[in-house]
């Protein structure tokens, strides 16, 4: 696998996305906020007109383009939350909306605690949840929400930073 920041003879071990239920969060606030005004807005003119007027269509239609357009950016808002961990770093890939990104990294030995938690019903029913990885030095934290089996991907970067760790030791 490859991301833009990818180092040659660098190892991608874990892609931490977010969980599949966050897209559906996304797809009920449009359809919700975009296409139930319309159909609502559409019967009852229909009801109380017989016949829809051109220009009624052309501004419905205008509507529902500009709903879709916001739900597509909403999703990629979502879908571009990424957590890379390589066999040297962690990346850490936040995309806040169509213009603006960060990405941080930082060294596995600067690790010094990952913690995985699920908090509420829909996320113990979907396994849902949160990460937190701490770490030494200047680098601040880094954190994603709403990722599939945090409390799994939690354990598996801690292994891969002790096993890293380990691998020091032996080298010295």
């Amino acid at each position: 696998m490859n991301f833009p920041t990818k180092r040659p003879h660098e190892e991608v071990l874990l892609w931490i996305k977010k969980h599949p239920l966050v897209y559906l969060k996304t797809v009920f606030m449009v359809l919700v906020i975009g296409g139930l005004p319309l159909v609502l807005f559409l019967v009852a003119l229909s009801l109380l007109t017989q016949t829809i007027p051109q220009i009624v269509w052309l501004i419905a239609i205008l509507y529902l383009v500009v709903s879709l357009l916001v739900f597509y950016l909403k999703w990629l808002e979502e879908v571009l939350d990424i957590v890379i961990v390589t066999d040297q770093r962690l990346v850490d890939m936040d995309q806040y909306n169509i213009f603006r990104r960060t990405m941080g990294e930082v060294a596995l030995e600067q690790i010094t605690d990952v913690t995985g938690t699920v908090k509420g019903i829909f996320g113990t029913i979907f396994n849902y949840g949160s990460i937190r990885i701490e770490t030494a030095g200047q680098t601040s934290d880094f954190s994603i929400r709403d990722v599939a089996h945090p409390i799994l991907s939690a354990q598996r970067i801690l292994d891969i930073v002790a096993g890293k760790r380990e691998k020091m030791v032996e080298e010295n």
